[in-house]
């Protein structure tokens, strides 16, 4: 048979290693080939290939189908494993039931006993939900929230990865976003992007405004419309549109609609701030980022302000500083500081923190 040559052929296979300054000698290939290797796929075709050309009524499942129907028709699943077990024992190939999971794509509610589907005499495991090629797919097929959470889970590790980021230019810092961030966070949005939802893109924006905050010097709950005016970068959902062709559904076009609405009440106070006239602060090595950063963002009216969450100066603040000074809630008497390292812990802009941006109202 054609996938026992192709066996064969593997049998001798030899690989060098090239690290850029030397080469390995052949060393030879005992398992497998080589990860990531396009051939990988092929293979896979090649050997199921007698399996898929087999149409429903066969005795076969129908691999390019979704492993999960009606319960009413799970039963004929369970009957036609039973042809797809000699299979794998004619071609030496073993179904491991123990990791073998069953997911029933359906539009809610429970399974019932009819629903439960057997190989080699044991019941695969039932779950809501599983990872496909990277992709964590749900019950419905439709719904990619796990899978976008996952995403923006990983990429902020490979954030937290960077040390010293105020010490990196902008410009340096954008790089590294874009080579060490930006793949973590997109993958598999080429497949997904139609579906995603207003809050999941609003996720995926809340990263890059994440990255910048730190490449800037800023605390976490600092204004977002305010960072990205700072940086001169633009929202990460129009830098999706151009790269990977994210779709620009409904949820795309109300959240850009929102961000740049946000953009456009930026007082014009905020624009004649040192930060936004000199640039000087986005060069590398500059030990004056955060301060300049931050008198622009908040102007350290906390400094002078008894309220202790962030908030715009108003015409309360100076009643709230009288009252703040008289006395406090451990009774001393002392003006809180709502930018205490105790109440935010933002003087360390490099601290790993995986904490969602809950200050943050964009």
């Amino acid at each position: 048979m054609l996938h026992e040559q192709l066996i064969h052929s593997f049998r001798r296979t030899t690989v060098q290693i090239d690290d850029g300054v030397d080469t390995s000698d052949w060393l030879p290939q005992t398992n497998g080939i080589l990860q990531g290797d396009p051939l990988s796929p092929i293979l896979f075709n090649v050997l199921t290939h007698e399996v898929t050309q087999r149409n429903g009524r066969s005795k076969y499942v129908h691999l390019r189908r979704r492993h999960g129907h009606r319960s009413d028709r799970l039963r004929q699943y369970t009957i036609s494993t039973r042809p797809l077990s000699k299979w794998t024992e004619r071609n030496d190939i073993k179904i491991n039931e123990e990791k073998t999971e069953l997911v029933v794509f359906r539009k809610g509610g429970r399974l019932t006993e009819e629903g439960n589907v057997k190989c080699n005499g044991k019941q695969l495991k039932k779950t809501s939900d599983f990872k496909y090629l990277g992709i964590t797919i749900h019950t419905t097929g439709k719904s990619f929230r796990l899978h976008i959470r996952s995403r923006v889970m990983a990429a902020t590790r490979a954030m937290n990865e960077i040390r010293n980021i105020t010490q990196l230019s902008i410009s340096t810092a954008m790089d590294l976003f874009r080579i060490k961030i930006l793949p973590v966070l997109t993958y598999g949005l080429e497949s997904v992007g139609e579906y995603l939802t207003y809050k999941q893109m609003e996720e995926l924006e809340r990263v890059k405004a994440k990255y910048l905050k730190r490449a800037l010097g800023l605390p976490q709950n600092a204004r977002s419309r305010l960072v990205y005016e700072l940086s001169r970068e633009t929202f990460l959902i129009e830098d999706l549109r151009c790269e990977i062709m994210l779709p620009a559904n409904d949820a795309y076009k109300r959240l850009l609609k929102d961000l740049h609405e946000k953009k456009t009440s930026i007082p014009e106070e905020f624009y004649t701030t040192c930060a936004m006239q000199d640039r000087t602060w986005t060069e590398a090595n500059h030990e004056m980022r955060h301060v300049t950063t931050r008198l622009a963002i908040h102007g350290f009216h906390h400094k002078v302000c008894g309220n202790k969450t962030y908030q715009e100066p108003n015409d309360k603040c100076g009643d709230q500083d009288k009252d703040s000074s008289k006395t406090n809630e451990d009774g001393t008497g002392q003006r809180p500081n709502p930018w205490s390292e105790d109440e935010y812990d933002n003087d360390n802009v490099d601290d790993d923190d995986d904490d969602d941006d809950d200050g943050d109202d964009d």
